[in-house]
């Protein structure tokens, strides 16, 4: 810039550092930090410099112990939550913790919530292996945090699996529907609703026909029909059906019944991050 302000041609533009131990620049004038301290960024154009003092901080680093969690469980069981200590070089402020599977997308059998004791920050993890199908899944948790005093954001990620032992079900290639007439006893209703989790896993997983889905949508809309059923029981069929919406392509649909599940079942947080998912439905 010339004095008054405008934009002059480059005619050369000279820069350097008077301690390059802690900050390089480059000639087109990008300042690297090396080392904590204060370094000299000298511009020289036609003989006339302007300088800026850089103050290169440590970086913050955030790390997990253990650096990843294995839970293992026989099918139709739950595994207990786990705890992992979230690390860092120096303080760190406004925590925040996600939970997301190999694509990118929610991982709605994990939870995490980050606590903090005398030590430290404490991630506990919770999955909920109910309707998981029998073989390995993978997760991630991001931690994102700000290290005190400082305008940036940290994040590190700690891999968890959980690996669901047991036989695996029969794979059909494509379910048969219930009957129009189909009414469900109270005995049935649990299972009945675990087994349309399991086929629609297989469908997101690829083990099923995305046709599969039209079962489920039959069964979940049977048990809705049913006026006995308890609160979390029409919470878990409206999960269900919004599941099966959603895999047909039924987007709307799929959030007004994931919706439903959340009203019912307002506490239930994967509930809510598969209400999320299915609000991105068609974007």
């Amino acid at each position: 810039m010339d004095d008054d302000g405008n934009p002059v041609e480059n005619t050369g533009t000279l820069w350097s550092s008077d301690a390059p131990e802690v900050a390089i620049v480059d000639q087109t004038g990008r300042v690297t930090g090396n080392a904590p301290g204060t370094a000299d960024i000298t511009a020289t154009v036609d003989g006339e410099e302007a300088m800026a003092t850089v103050t290169v901080v440590p970086a913050t680093r955030l790390g997990f112990d253990p650096r990843s969690v294995e839970f293992r469980v026989r099918r139709g069981d739950q595994p207990e939550s786990a705890t992992a200590r979230v690390t860092a070089d120096g303080p760190v402020t406004d925590a925040t913790v996600a939970a997301t599977d190999p694509t990118g997308l929610p991982a709605a059998w994990l939870q995490g919530r980050l606590s903090e004791d005398a030590g430290g920050l404490v991630l506990t993890l919770a999955p909920d292996a109910r309707g998981m199908t029998v073989g390995q899944h993978d997760a991630s948790l991001t931690v994102t945090a700000r290290p005190e005093g400082q305008d940036l954001t940290v994040m590190a990620e700690l891999p968890v699996t959980l690996i669901v032992e047991g036989e695996s079900d029969p794979e059909p290639s494509d379910p048969e529907p219930p009957d129009r007439g189909f009414v469900p006893t109270p005995e049935q209703i649990e299972p009945l609703l675990t087994r349309q989790e399991v086929i629609l896993n297989g469908i997101i997983l690829g083990d099923l026909p995305r046709s599969a889905a039209e079962a489920v949508d039959d069964t979940a809309r049977a048990v809705l029909a049913q006026g006995w059923l308890t609160q979390h029981q029409r919470a878990e069929a409206a999960f269900v059906l919004a599941g099966a919406l959603l895999e047909l392509r039924s987007c709307a649909g799929a959030v007004q019944w994931a919706q439903e599940a959340v009203r019912l079942a307002p506490d239930e947080r994967g509930y809510r991050t598969f209400l999320e998912q299915a609000e991105r439905c068609g974007s």
